[in-house]
């Protein structure tokens, strides 16, 4: 990492909110009036907290390349023939190529600012002891620990190597305190078992978590008081925790542990985070429910969504700055089954292309409803991952149960139950390519199964060769120059 106290002082500046960073840089580094006065106050504290969220919404986050854009077309979802078209190289794999490099940078520095942030928070928390009371000061690190391992496990899938044998073959950074220098580089198995650990501590610390008793709470408090407790799902709930442990152990190919934290998340998470029923996506054209929000275990509440869905997909952008993916290929994905709920709802023929264009993040109601629940909403972990989970970590041993799970996930979207004797593997992929669409999960289930052959967006019969030379993101220079 470039001079890593520079950012550490940068991210302090982030999290403490000063009215001025430059000008608090130019006085002097991390005073203690400052820092005291952030930990002074419970309000202080939950502002701090609030703007780690916020950032997760930056463009170089999860805003738009670790979701809608650069991650998305690592997995070959758009169209991208020419070079002049917006994510060509990332759909090339061109690793070298110094825009592609450029962005990489800062996807990596955002995750790694924000980490620093977070461990800022907690060691405050440790200096200045009694500012909140007991259980929301649990909240408030349950939450943080669960963060950093988010942020460290995403740079992880796209920095570190394929899952398997060459998973120690690439270091990356853990930092699980603050500091003021650079930590070693680590292998990738410690770094993973960092991640674990991690995730078990926010599991503790959010055992007392209001979601268990009230659920998500998606208003205002009805009393007037503060919705730091509110809002759950926007937050890193015990449930989100538990399901982002499921990720994470089949990452490191632990089927069994994998597959009791899914099955825990589908037992005690289903109450609160139900199927969306088809009639909010399919009969409510005013505002149709694309996202499936009711399902959607965290995700993050992005006031600029609409301004990105406008720049990438809107059907009145130029065929050649639109993101699309060709018709023969959607089909594909969707096995010609227009029935399927995330095909009918996300997938529209404008008046401006021959070709459908991605609908899923457009505004509920061209901006005429102003009240929907999932309004701004970008799902980033969900109840449906847990199915193929589970069905993932049983098709070998119990496939009569995996396809139970795998057919669940269909029922609720409008397809077939599957008969027995399917290849389960087979079927969880093409699951995986219609259910993650602009939510950045797919170039992780082809890295971590290290697909040889992908289907290449911009053509509608040929495959892209993989290896660890297009499935491992290299390490920003900035970062290597640093150590050497």
């Amino acid at each position: 990492m470039k001079k890593t106290i520079i950012k550490y002082i940068v991210g302090v500046c982030a999290v403490w909110m000063t009215s001025s960073c430059d000008d608090y840089l130019d006085v002097q580094p991390m005073d203690k009036f400052l820092e005291s006065q952030v930990f002074s106050t419970q309000i202080g504290v939950q502002n701090a907290l609030n703007g780690i969220y916020l950032e997760l919404n930056n463009n170089r986050a999860y805003g738009e390349d670790l979701t809608l854009g650069a991650i998305e077309a690592l997995a070959q979802r758009y169209n991208q023939p020419n070079s002049d078209q917006p994510l060509y190289s990332y759909q090339n794999y061109l690793y070298d190529e110094q825009p592609v490099m450029t962005k990489f940078e800062s996807i990596w520095t955002r995750a790694y600012v924000n980490i620093l942030n977070i461990n800022a928070l907690l060691d405050g928390l440790e200096k200045y002891p009694g500012v909140l009371p007991q259980d929301e000061e649990n909240l408030v690190k349950g939450e943080s620990y669960a963060l950093r391992a988010f942020l460290h496990f995403d740079m992880l899938r796209i920095f570190g190597g394929v899952p398997g044998e060459s998973m120690d073959a690439y270091q990356l950074p853990y930092y699980d305190a603050v500091e003021k220098e650079a930590v070693p580089l680590i292998a990738g198995s410690l770094f993973m078992d960092k991640v674990l650990a991690d995730l078990e501590m926010a599991g503790d610390y959010l055992s007392g978590d209001p979601i268990v008793e009230n659920g998500t709470m998606l208003s205002e408090s009805p009393d007037g008081e503060i919705n730091f407790f509110r809002y759950r799902n926007f937050r890193m709930n015990l449930y989100a925790v538990k399901a982002l442990q499921a990720r994470a152990y089949q990452y490191a190919g632990n089927d069994q542990a994998a597959l009791e934290s899914a099955e825990w998340v589908i037992e005690n998470a289903s109450q609160w985070f139900p199927w969306t029923d088809p009639l909010a996506v399919l009969s409510t054209p005013d505002a149709p429910d694309m996202v499936f929000s009711s399902e959607i275990l965290f995700g993050t509440y992005n006031m600029n969504l609409y301004g990105r869905f406008n720049s990438l997909f809107n059907s009145s952008l130029q065929e050649n700055k639109i993101l699309y993916a060709r018709p023969r290929r959607l089909d594909q994905t969707f096995e010609t089954n227009e029935n399927d709920y995330r095909f009918n709802s996300s997938w529209v023929l404008g008046s401006n292309h021959s070709f459908k264009t991605f609908n899923k993040y457009n505004e509920p109601g061209q901006i005429n409803n102003s009240t929907a629940s999932f309004k701004y909403v970008l799902g980033l972990i969900r109840m449906s991952e847990m199915y193929y989970i589970a069905a993932e970590s049983l098709a070998d041993t119990d496939p009569g149960k995996a396809l139970g799970y795998l057919n669940t996930v269909r029922y609720n979207r409008g397809l077939q139950d599957l008969n027995e004797g399917v290849d389960i593997q087979d079927e969880i992929l093409k699951e995986y390519r219609k259910e993650f669409f602009g939510e950045g999960q797919l170039f992780f289930y082809y890295k971590r199964h290290n697909i040889d052959r992908i289907p290449n967006g911009s053509s509608n019969t040929a495959n892209k060769t993989m290896d660890e030379s297009t499935y491992v993101v290299p390490l920003p220079l900035s970062e290597l120059e640093f150590r050497n």
